[in-house]
């Protein structure tokens, strides 16, 4: 089962070359789409991503969901809106 699903939008948190290939095609903080997700029997899960067309799947460890700004925006509204009625009960 994977932490991803096919469409999500995921953010590279580890870089380095790979260790089957030796090649460093993944670049940290960029943000990658989720295009397809492989389990394998031994635990181990990877991702295909839509912009590296390579063929090959990348360790879900590799990566972060993103957090969607918009959500942090509302619920930052809203606390300052709380607030807001707070003090005028207050007054």
């Amino acid at each position: 089962m994977s932490v991803f699903k096919k469409g999500q939008k995921i953010v590279c948190i580890d870089d380095s070359k790979g260790k089957m290939t030796g090649l460093k095609l993944l670049k940290k903080d960029n943000i990658y789409t989720v295009r397809g997700i492989r389990n394998y029997e031994d635990g181990y899960t990877g991702v295909f991503l839509e912009e590296l067309a390579d063929g090959k799947d990348w360790c879900v460890k590799r990566f972060r969901p993103l957090i969607d700004e918009s959500f942090g925006e509302r619920i930052c509204a809203e606390i300052t809106e709380q607030v807001k009625q707070e003090q005028l009960i207050e007054a």
